[in-house]
């Protein structure tokens, strides 16, 4: 297969020939970055990892060019940092056992050209070789003007080949379109820690990343996360019982609320609590249910 830029990186983990890799795809993403994939595809790759039957390919359109430099990569020149990028992207696709990893290495502005046609035709020819069922693209409300041109670019492609997905995503990156299932969670800690060059450049995206997880009910839903919730809202119903009964939420006795997730993870409860009512009795909002050691087991 022959794409227009010479330094186009076509890369299968496993070592099988480019053909047989892009026809067993099953499930394809065309990104604008090296480091999208792996947060807006999350579902795809999840999908596929491990399984006999159906397989993931990623397209990457951009070189890498511009990203931040700092610490470890401070004096790197562009042009070493796009081949950082371009084996980290690499890294990835053998954490997350893709079919196969394709970086274009177009630069961004070939990609905002509209009379630009040399993306187009090269997408068009991993998608007549694929032929996924399903595609994950940057979405139309991407506040990202790169990430607006491939898409643009990529639905191009998608309308000049015969075969159609049965599925097409619009996905997001960083913003609050975060409605895929996010089915193996500890997965994706491995592919975004193959994205080495965001970490030590100062990104911390994928701290952010799973932070949203964990703070996002749409981002991801688990049993741990339901009780992390309920604890949350009984610590809050606490601090309104103080409110109600005339408490002084200014004083020492508030930060049993400030503290409450931890009193509830450690079993303990807050030091500095004030009692819920004036017998000296603890009130149920402020009682912890068992040791932790008991909640671990039964939770």
């Amino acid at each position: 297969m022959q794409f227009h830029n010479s330094s186009a990186d076509f890369f299968v983990p496993d070592g099988a020939s480019t053909e047989a890799a892009l026809s067993r795809t099953t499930h394809l993403c065309i990104s604008a970055h090296q480091d999208d994939i792996e947060i807006m595809a999350y579902h795809g790759i999840a999908e596929c990892f491990g399984s006999k039957e159906k397989w993931f390919t990623g397209v990457v359109v951009t070189n890498g060019a511009g990203s931040p430099r700092s610490g470890i990569y401070a004096q790197y020149t562009d042009r070493e940092m796009q081949q950082v990028r371009l084996v980290e992207q690499r890294k990835a696709a053998y954490v997350g056992d893709y079919s196969c990893q394709i970086q274009l290495g177009f630069t961004s502005a070939h990609v905002k050209n509209p009379n630009e046609a040399a993306v187009v035709e090269d997408l068009t020819q991993i998608l007549r070789a694929a032929q996924p069922e399903c595609v994950y693209l940057h979405n139309l409300a991407d506040k990202h003007d790169t990430h607006i041109a491939v898409v643009m670019r990529s639905l191009a492609a998608l309308r000049a080949v015969d075969h159609k997905p049965k599925k097409v995503y619009g996905c997001e990156v960083w913003r609050d379109l975060d409605w895929l299932a996010w089915r193996r969670r500890k997965a994706g800690a491995g592919l975004l820690g193959a994205l080495q060059h965001r970490r030590r450049a100062g990104g911390r995206f994928r701290f952010a990343s799973q932070r949203r997880q964990a703070l996002r009910p749409s981002y991801r839903r688990s049993p741990p996360r339901s009780r992390h919730l309920f604890r949350l809202a009984r610590h809050r119903r606490g601090k309104r019982h103080q409110l109600r009964h005339g408490l002084d939420p200014a004083g020492r006795g508030s930060h049993a609320i400030d503290h409450g997730l931890r009193a509830g993870r450690s079993g303990s409860l807050p030091r500095g609590r004030r009692e819920a009512d004036q017998g000296g009795r603890v009130s149920p909002l402020f009682r912890p249910s068992g040791t932790a050691e008991s909640r671990r087991q039964g939770a």
